[in-house]
């Protein structure tokens, strides 16, 4: 949750006496003191609400990208009094009975991890955090694939944006290896095996991620217009995120002129299509960020109404039927080159000799090169020796869930060893000795 798409909330918040600099949804919830939990849950629970999903499906969108963050599920138990645990799971489960009502399917995505991992945050995940994240994916790709939940929820993806220059090449492999195993170990493998699992591929481009795995999508977030190639390439390819902004103008940015819909003319209106349009085609799957944007209490508008689809239905940047974006790029150019539909078989559950094992770009979970061997011993770790738990008190009105084929440990803390602050260990000193408990 950004300041430009509520940045009502926020502003109500950024004097803070409290001295905090609101950058974020974790620092407004400090902000936010006492009166976070009421605010977050009012916001979760009106921001996107049935008629949204309704108005969805009216121009035609047959897809939505629900981002859910990993405090959706309190799994390690861990303290975090300015959210209701278990909030977050009942409104997706709302949502996915308003999707299904609608004829609309969902890309569920992890939002955000353990001490993050995108670059919307200063936080960097490491070992035992990466051991963390496993345990909420687990989690996630068993509630959604159950009998009632799988046709409507068939892509989980693990990650957003993953700061792939910050935490290094080795690092994000290694996770997306792990991840990937973890999941398949739970849900099988072939068609009809678990969902889709959609990775982010740090801007990096189409490279080869995993070659041959089962049913794995990548996961692209263009800036600005990008044609995607990468379906040939590298297989199934979504573009996760894009919107009609032509450059950074949104409330932080303070943009009078973009940030002013009301002054666009005709000829504006137009030339904002063609970028619509154009994305669109060049994309095929493709994500719009966002659906809605609230208002500024400052602007008494919409703070990045080229990031607001609904603000663009209604004003004529976005085409009222998306089909009208096919062939639009060979319309203006002559000729395009069009995915011609043939994936490779593992891309979608087929040929399952070839699934058993996908290529191994590196090694388990680990860190980058800059930690020698013996420095590397002494990273905080959990232990595989827990009993994993798929819903908790909190959720009191969820059913509880389990994979009974899913019988692997879950990773708990080690008993006798201390851990730095979770929300802070960014800058903490590395232990001298390693701890075995």
């Amino acid at each position: 949750m950004e300041p430009f798409i509520v940045p009502s909330l926020y502003e109500k918040y950024v004097n803070s006496s409290q001295n905090i600099a609101v950058v974020d949804e974790w620092t407004l919830s400090l902000a936010m003191g006492s009166d976070s939990a009421s605010e977050m849950e009012n916001h979760y629970k009106t921001f996107i609400t049935e008629e949204d999903f309704s108005e969805t499906a009216g121009p035609g969108l047959n897809w939505v990208r629900i981002p859910i963050g990993f405090w959706a599920s309190d799994h390690f138990s861990f303290t975090f009094g300015r959210l209701h645990l278990g909030t977050l799971l009942r409104i997706l489960r709302d949502s996915i009975q308003w999707t299904r009502k609608y004829g609309i399917r969902i890309y569920l995505d992890l939002h955000a991890l353990p001490e993050s991992q995108t670059n919307h945050s200063g936080k960097i995940m490491g070992i035992a955090n990466g051991q963390k994240t496993l345990a909420y994916l687990r989690i996630l790709v068993e509630f959604i694939s159950q009998d009632q939940y799988k046709d409507i929820v068939p892509v989980l993806g693990i990650v957003n944006e993953i700061l792939w220059d910050t935490i290094g090449q080795t690092s994000v492999q290694s996770f997306y290896y792990q991840a990937y195993e973890t999941l398949r170990q739970s849900t099988g493998i072939g068609s009809g095996a678990g969902p889709y699992i959609a990775i982010h591929e740090g801007f990096q481009g189409c490279g080869r991620f995993l070659s041959g795995a089962d049913k794995l999508a990548l996961d692209q977030h263009p800036a600005t217009i990008a044609t995607n190639q990468s379906s040939t390439v590298f297989g199934v390819t979504l573009g996760g995120e894009f919107s009609t902004a032509i450059n950074d103008c949104c409330l932080c940015s303070q943009c009078s002129t973009w940030d002013n819909c009301a002054a666009y003319n005709a000829t504006i209106i137009q030339s904002l299509k063609q970028v619509t349009l154009t994305t669109m085609d060049a994309l095929q799957s493709f994500f719009f960020r966002t659906w809605s944007i609230g208002n500024s209490s400052a602007l008494n508008t919409s703070s990045g109404p080229l990031w607001h689809y609904k603000l663009g239905l209604q004003q004529g940047w976005i085409p009222s039927d998306p089909r009208e974006a096919v062939g639009h790029c060979a319309s203006v150019l002559g000729s395009s080159q069009i995915f011609n539909g043939n994936y490779p078989a593992t891309a979608t559950g087929g040929t399952l000799w070839l699934l058993r094992k996908p290529l191994r770009m590196c090694s388990r979970l680990s860190l980058s090169s800059s930690f020698t061997g013996a420095r590397m011993s002494l990273l905080t770790t959990y232990t595989a020796a827990g009993i994993f738990k798929t819903a908790a008190r909190h959720l009191r009105l969820l059913e509880r869930w389990k994979n009974s084929a899913d019988t692997a440990s879950a990773y708990v803390p080690i008993i006798g060893c201390s851990y730095p602050n979770a929300w802070d260990a960014v800058n903490a000193s590395l232990p001298t000795a390693t701890c075995t408990g």
